[in-house]
């Protein structure tokens, strides 16, 4: 089963007209901040199939309408967990 990041944020205030928020990750720290998607509502499902376990990601948010983009949001840091392994399988035994 693969890892995923679960974002969610406060939209924008009622008047102010959004056409989209963008997502962006930041892999390693203090390296850029990459555009990963956008999002028509105030959530996004980040399911990259190489995350690795034990590895921290940071993550931000923009606004953007027809007008332009907004600075960033706050910076979310998620550290992906270790899965437990599955169980070992095909023990044999053999008398000596």
């Amino acid at each position: 089963m693969a890892h995923s990041v679960n974002l969610n944020w406060n939209s924008a205030p009622a008047g102010q007209t959004v056409t989209s928020y963008k997502v962006a990750r930041q892999d390693t720290p203090n390296g850029p901040f990459n555009p990963i998607g956008t999002s028509p509502t105030n959530s996004f499902v980040d399911s990259d199939p190489n995350f690795v376990e034990g590895k921290q990601y940071s993550y931000e948010v923009l606004a953007d309408n027809q007008s332009g983009e907004s600075g960033p949001s706050n910076i979310v840091v998620v550290t992906i967990p270790f899965r437990i392994p599955d169980a070992p399988t095909g023990l044999v035994g053999r008398p000596n």
